[in-house]
């Protein structure tokens, strides 16, 4: 029983996940780097719903657990990109990786200081569902 749950599920969340690509295939807004990044993080958190659905089809519900968490953080920062990031903050994540880069970029917000810079500036409802998740 659980499993045919759990595979309902899978299902809904596949065809969910269908529908907002679909979103996603579409052109950009603009080619800001503002957009570019949060297109981009917004393309990780995709990853990581998929390789947890991956993992939850073959039981392993802890490491899928993990990947959920690792999903939110990129949706907070995808929305903490598009919203309240400073045009520094966005240049520092798109900027060429190197090692000083990467140690400028560690010095970025926390997810918990992203979700305080986005109240206000991010739709409410999104918000709301950010902070239950939370």
């Amino acid at each position: 029983m659980i499993n045919e749950e759990i595979n309902q599920l899978l299902s809904k969340s596949l065809s969910l996940e269908n529908k907002l690509l679909n979103l996603f295939s579409l052109r950009l807004f603009d080619n800001s780097e503002r957009i570019r990044a949060a297109n981009i993080v917004c393309s990780i958190a995709f990853e990581h719903a998929e390789s947890a659905k991956i993992l939850i089809s073959t039981g392993n519900l802890t490491s899928a657990t993990g990947l959920v968490r690792l999903q939110y953080e990129a949706l907070v920062r995808a929305m903490w990109l598009l919203y309240s990031a400073s045009d520094v903050a966005v240049s520092k994540l798109m900027a060429e990786l190197t090692d000083d880069n990467a140690h400028r970029a560690n010095k970025l917000p926390m997810l918990t200081e992203m979700l305080v810079k986005l109240d206000g500036k991010a739709p409410e409802e999104a918000m709301d569902a950010l902070k239950e998740f939370k």
